[in-house]
């Protein structure tokens, strides 16, 4: 049996988005370079969350240009980690986050009073040996969970709506502070034509918690037990340019044992 120490919203995500994608990536330990968007979206998260962790006590923005160089630096420790780059040149790529951050710096980081950022939360449970864990991006002053995201063309409205994410960040709120959270909402810093900043508010119910709770469950239920199933192939996370591991998982488009991959990837 496969041991679970501790379950992330991320680890849970991808387990059910693929189940092989998370043996690789959690189970055998395989880590691949992550597509430019991640290292585009962290560098701005950092370059936001600088100008946020401090303004917590002094209550005002840092100027744009301070801003700027926490992105800076972050981007450039990216760059030395591998990047799938794809058909994307770093420098065009650095040049859309300092748009993207000067945008939020203008229109939102005046508007948002922060009373915690990157706020992490553990969440112990009866009769199991592991733990959840999450990190909330920043609650406000307002006591809504907010969450940051770069995206490349603009969310559906239902987003924040629909988001398991912001409903384990509901959970991780009222299990740390005792009392349920004003809202939750989706910021998004949209690399679009002309990039704009799009706000998405939704509310958690105690049913949509419970869920949550249960999704939980099942899926380390599932890693405990080692039930890897993989995504369709019909699936769009199912070929070479959205999955790093497509050519260990399906090199002939055939599903094959856990034993041969383990083969494969210690020889690879």
């Amino acid at each position: 049996m496969s041991e679970i120490k501790h379950l992330s919203y991320s680890q849970i995500n991808t387990y059910r988005t693929c189940g092989m994608r998370y043996y690789f990536r959690y189970v055998l330990g395989k880590k691949i370079p992550p597509p430019w968007t991640f290292a585009l979206g962290k560098s701005c998260h950092q370059g936001l969350q600088y100008n946020f962790q401090q303004k917590i006590t002094t209550r005002k923005d840092l100027p744009l240009s301070q801003v700027l160089d926490a992105y800076d630096f972050a981007f450039e420790v990216q760059k030395q980690q591998e990047v799938d780059w794809q058909d994307k040149k770093p420098g065009k790529v650095k040049d859309i986050g300092v748009k993207l951050v000067s945008l939020h710096h203008k229109e939102r980081c005046p508007l948002i009073q922060p009373v915690a950022v990157e706020d992490k939360v553990e969440i112990p449970f009866e009769n199991v040996d592991y733990h959840f864990i999450a990190y909330l991006d920043l609650i406000d002053d307002a006591q809504f969970i907010v969450d940051f995201k770069t995206s490349q063309k603009t969310p559906t409205e239902d987003k924040a709506l629909i988001s398991d994410q912001l409903t384990a960040y509901a959970l991780a709120y009222r299990v740390k502070y005792g009392m349920t959270e004003a809202g939750v909402r989706l910021e998004y810093l949209v690399n679009t034509k002309e990039p704009k900043i799009v706000l998405l508010e939704a509310e958690r119910t105690n049913e949509e918690i419970d869920r949550f709770l249960e999704i939980v469950a099942r899926v380390a239920e599932g890693i405990e037990k080692e039930v890897f199933v993989p995504t369709s192939e019909n699936s769009i996370f199912c070929n070479a340019r959205s999955c790093g591991y497509y050519q260990l998982c399906r090199p002939n488009k055939t599903v094959i044992s856990l034993a041969k991959i383990q083969k494969e990837v210690k020889n690879a």
